[in-house]
């Protein structure tokens, strides 16, 4: 169990060990809302929002606050008021300052959990998903135990709902299906039926008792007998439907992809053209909240009204390239853009908009002549490159780079490329851009001949001048003449090369069950390690610290190798962004970033609270934090401003007003006393002319 106050005191000390990580990701996409009080429970993809509805101050929760993932999917209270969350790692409990959180280590039969319900007698129900099919119905009853749904192995839930009657309701790929209170099975639309229902979206059982369903091929009516009606576009009904939900009037509410759909008494269907997708809705004192990839918004009947803007670090949260520049710049690569994170703490976002080939940037390299060089993806031929001195973006539309899946310099500035070549399942080269300008090719098949489908995942550099390239067919090198060579058979993800010139693999494909973490050192001897957390998951990257441990980034965490093989692990119990882990790098500073599928963490002080005021004009700055008696509240104005300055528990209530009245131009110091507050979390706001903030700190 952790302690949020014990976590978040954590968060600002400056002498931090490798498990203390801070997480950045992208809070954007709305997922599922909840009304709890005065206060909204946001989920999203980038983490947990808390949004006080008469003050309108907010803060977020992610797995530096231990969560146990930032993907939350749904949100349950039960009603002792703990939030149960059902997120892409497991599940994690709030309750009061305290989260306890649980995955397949301690109860959960799988870890990614896609939805969760509460029935009468306080059991929590979480559809789970694993890999390789591993997919199940767990259950935690009030006391504390665990249990799995017998026969539903391998049933892939993607939702669920309960009735009165503590029936669960499980919808699945093509079927929905009811667990009866008296254990039994009753299946509706079975896969093998032509009349399938299709991938099943949403679920969740009216006033009546009635089932209504949205998948992919319609809107489904299941009455209590087990009677089936469908509507869909022939009547009206939008088919690319995403959330479901009944307002306390009884009226049926669609999210779509194209707005909001309201189903009339008479099953009719009235649609609302809106500018987002509704990824959820809820309803508070007869408004009608939406939750769509930007915002939360309140709907009137007819148009929307943006409330609530979410807080974005990271463009997109699925990281997978990361480096960092000569200026100290973290730069990371997403699927919906490049984000650079500056020493000063300003964020800059790159994409297709600002001159990029495209969004996706998989990999990138930060040259030594202040470049970055990023690759895309299979919808976008060629490689995009940024200026990191003057931020200027171009790309260049290359056929023959058609998917890159690595970059690397040289010590020579050098840029290796490891590729794709078109057909795309005959892939056989690498490339070397010379700083001239030059490319060179080279053959794989030349060195043997039957290497179809032969992706480079890996390019390392020898202190001696060679270069490695780890591949689905083996370990190739070029040496300093330009001759290529192969040095293992052996499938291989990534490759890495350390001080010492061991050379170490990631053994095993991406989509092979067994993987293994090798060493070959420059006497020749080979070492498998031996090690379960890891056999089972792909290693994406191998990296070494200034202390020569071993750091690896895998699908199941981040592991130490230390000089004296002692094997520590990392996971999203420790506060991790997610799980999967794609990428490590090391700054200046010898602090560590960690890219993930759910954001970046990373050891670096990032402590000081540095907002940006919407017109990005004014800086703010918070210290101490945490907060004995006395803190400083550190702003800029460019212009004559009013200026208010509230503080806030975490129930919302206003406790005091430090300042309400005119600033000028300038730097301005404003001091506040906190010391008769008790020990806990709150919100400093601070209303700048139109506009307003809202920064979190802890008294200790």
């Amino acid at each position: 169990m952790k302690n949020l106050l014990t976590i978040l005191c954590c968060f600002f000390l400056l002498n931090l060990t490798a498990q203390d990580w801070k997480t950045f990701t992208n809070h954007k996409k709305v997922l599922d809302i909840q009304k709890e009080g005065n206060t909204l429970w946001i989920a999203t993809s980038g983490g947990l929002l808390n949004w006080n509805l008469q003050t309108e101050a907010y803060y977020k929760l992610t797995t530096e606050d231990g969560l146990i993932s930032n993907h939350i999917n749904e949100i349950a209270i039960d009603p002792e008021g703990r939030k149960w969350l059902a997120t892409s790692r497991g599940v994690s409990v709030i309750e009061g300052l305290n989260i306890t959180s649980y995955n397949s280590d301690n109860g959960l039969y799988a870890n990614n959990v896609n939805s969760v319900v509460i029935d009468s007698q306080g059991n929590k129900w979480f559809a789970v998903n694993g890999n390789f099919g591993l997919s199940a119905v767990s259950r935690i009853d009030s006391q504390g135990n665990w249990w799995t749904i017998p026969e539903s192995i391998d049933f892939a839930p993607t939702c669920l709902a309960v009735d009165s009657s503590d029936n669960i309701y499980i919808g699945k790929n093509y079927q929905i299906a009811k667990y009866t209170s008296a254990g039994n099975w009753v299946a509706f639309s079975p896969q093998s039926s032509t009349d399938n229902i299709g991938y099943v979206v949403d679920a969740l059982v009216d006033e009546n008792q009635n089932l209504w369903a949205i998948s992919s091929s319609g809107l489904f009516h299941i009455d209590v007998d087990g009677n089936k009606t469908k509507f869909d576009e022939s009547d009206g009904f939008d088919n690319f439907p995403n959330s479901l939900y009944q307002d306390g009037n009884g009226t049926l509410w669609v999210g779509t992809h194209d707005g909001i759909t309201k189903v009339n008494s008479d099953t009719t269907f009235t649609n609302f053209s809106l500018p987002e997708p509704v990824n959820a809705i809820f309803e508070s004192d007869e408004n009608i909240w939406l939750g769509t990839p930007n915002d939360v918004s309140l709907f009137d009947g007819t148009t929307t009204t943006g409330k609530l803007s979410t807080e974005i670090d990271l463009v997109g949260n699925l990281v997978r390239g990361l480096d960092i520049s000569n200026d100290g710049s973290v730069w990371m690569g997403t699927e919906k853009g490049i984000s650079k994170y500056a020493s000063n703490s300003s964020w800059t976002q790159f994409n297709k908009s600002d001159g990029l080939a495209c969004n996706v940037g998989f990999s990138l390299v930060a040259t030594s002549n202040d470049e970055i060089i990023i690759s895309h993806s299979t919808n976008c031929n060629g490689v995009s490159f940024i200026d990191i001195n003057t931020g200027e973006t171009s790309f260049l539309q290359n056929d023959t780079f058609h998917f890159t899946l690595s970059l690397n310099e040289d010590l020579n500035e050098n840029i290796w490329l490891g590729y794709y070549a078109p057909p795309i399942f005959d892939s056989k080269y690498a490339a070397k851009v010379s700083p001239n300008g030059d490319i060179k090719f080279y053959d794989f098949t030349t060195v043997l001949s039957n290497t179809s489908n032969n992706k480079t995942t890996g390019i390392a550099n020898h202190p001696n001048g060679d270069v490695y390239f780890s591949t689905r067919w083996g370990i190739y090198y070029v040496n300093t003449n330009d001759e290529l060579h192969l040095f293992k058979m052996e499938s291989a993800s990534t490759i890495f090369i350390d001080s010492q010139e061991n050379i170490w693999i990631g053994e095993g494909d991406y989509f092979a069950p067994n993987h293994s973490l090798e060493k070959f050192t420059p006497t020749g001897d080979h070492i498998v390690y031996q090690n379960s957390e890891i056999n089972d998951f792909p290693i994406n990257e191998i990296i070494e610290d200034d202390q020569q441990n071993i750091w690896i980034a895998t699908g199941n965490g981040l592991f130490k190798l230390t000089p004296d093989s002692v094997f520590t692990r990392y996971s999203t119990l420790d506060g991790l962004a997610d799980d999967n882990v794609t990428g490590i790098e090391f700054d200046a500073n010898g602090e560590m970033w960690i890219s993930t599928w759910n954001g970046v963490s990373t050891t670096a002080d990032i402590s000081t609270a540095i907002s940006n005021v919407e017109n990005k004009k004014v800086t703010l700055q918070l210290y101490p934090n945490p907060i004995l008696t006395t803190a400083t509240l550190d702003f800029d104005l460019e212009k004559n401003e009013n200026v208010r300055v509230e503080i806030f528990n975490v129930a919302g209530q206003l406790l005091l007003t430090p300042f309400d009245g005119k600033r000028l131009t300038g730097n301005h110091q404003l001091e506040f006393n906190v010391a008769s507050f008790p020990q806990g979390i709150y919100f400093c706001k601070i209303k700048i002319g139109g506009q307003s903030e809202v920064l979190k700190f802890v008294k200790m």
